[in-house]
């Protein structure tokens, strides 16, 4: 298999996972029930690969595909996880919004500062993974911060 393949989807899987934790970490889900969230973020996963290889093979915009993935794991959260409507959506919206302040503020920032083009990033091996630790450093930071911390922000914890 090659290299780039095996970082993109173990990428994509980081991504997908952080996502879908930290989304229900700050939204009051503060147990740790990996069990849980693997398997959510294991069937998000699916998705997210699927759906981006349609992308690819049709040609389609990918801007759009984040209105896709929006939609599907806030269903995945709902169905699979059997969370309500207001906390699915609430935790993948919150979520979402880390990620591109993530890779607005701090990926797009360190790139200029560099002088590194988004596509020699993704061209080197080991680039697409910093690149993924740059644009969800803000929801590790949050996710670390909301877990050692214990806030909730108003939702209740749930048992």
């Amino acid at each position: 298999m090659d290299l780039f393949l095996i970082e993109k989807l173990v990428t994509m899987f980081f991504e997908t996972a952080l996502v879908i934790i930290t989304g229900l970490v700050v939204t009051g889900k503060g147990e740790w029930n990996l069990k849980l969230y693997m398997r959510l973020s294991g069937l998000s996963w699916i998705f997210n690969v699927a759906v981006r290889e349609l992308y690819e093979l049709f040609g389609f915009p990918l801007g759009t595909h984040t209105f896709i993935f929006i939609a599907l794991m806030i269903m995945i959260l709902k169905l699979e996880g059997k969370f309500g409507w207001f906390r699915s959506i609430t935790a993948i919206l919150l979520s979402f919004i880390l990620l591109f302040m993530g890779e607005g503020l701090i990926l797009l920032n360190w790139l200029r500062l560099n002088n590194i083009s988004f596509e020699s990033l993704l061209g080197t091996l080991g680039g697409r993974l910093l690149g993924q630790l740059l644009t969800d450093s803000l929801m590790i930071i949050v996710l670390i911060f909301m877990k050692w911390g214990r806030v909730t922000y108003g939702f209740k914890k749930s048992s």
